[in-house]
């Protein structure tokens, strides 16, 4: 490259890129905040983070995703994240340190299974088939795929294929992982098939 020569990015990577970065710097800041205790000194530092634009619904930066994901408009999306935070919208899931919150989506979604799910800290989900394609989005907390050994935080959007198969594992941090799954068709676990007229799903 001569001097005079720049490097370029398309519009959608640059928009990307920041949006991705936004998105981390507010996770970071939010935990942060959410880690000091009232009572200390620190509690005006929490008030001006969140008097610096951080105020507002906990999981409302991931409104739009979740918009997309389940095929609702954004005052739906925007409605579902609130309620992460209401204690009726969850209900016992299929192993212990698994609570899920079952939701509706649009059209798009109809025949799939859609839901919230909120795993404890170290907890192993164990290894299951996809008998359809799932997406999984995570907005809190962290998790690392036992086939890829890659780890996944907030806001990333991990796609299993139809026919795949994996467990994982969820980062023991001290956090709760919090993700949204659309899943077509169902997953097989241990031999016991499960899809969207399952009871409980």
């Amino acid at each position: 490259m001569t001097e005079n020569e720049k490097p370029t990015m398309e519009n959608g990577d640059f928009v990307e890129e920041a949006v991705e970065v936004d998105e981390q710097a507010r996770d970071l800041l939010s935990q942060l905040a959410d880690a000091l205790d009232e009572e200390s000194p620190a509690a005006a530092l929490r008030a001006r983070l969140f008097s610096s634009g951080l105020d507002g619904p906990r999981f409302g930066r991931f409104g739009l995703k979740v918009a997309r994901l389940l095929d609702v408009d954004l005052a739906e999306a925007a409605r579902l994240l609130d309620d992460l935070d209401v204690a009726d919208s969850w209900e016992p899931g299929l192993m212990e340190g698994m609570e899920q919150y079952d939701v509706e989506g649009g059209p798009a979604v109809a025949d799939a299974i859609t839901g919230f799910l909120r795993l404890s800290p170290g907890l192993h989900f164990p290894e299951h088939t996809h008998l359809g394609d799932e997406q999984v989005f995570v907005l809190q907390g962290h998790f690392i795929d036992h086939v890829s050994g890659e780890s996944f935080g907030p806001g990333a959007v991990v796609p299993m294929p139809a026919g795949s198969t994996h467990s994982f594992e969820v980062i023991d941090g001290g956090t709760d992982l919090l993700l949204l799954t659309v899943i077509q068709v169902g997953v097989e676990i241990g031999g016991v098939t499960l899809g969207p007229e399952s009871p409980g799903l």
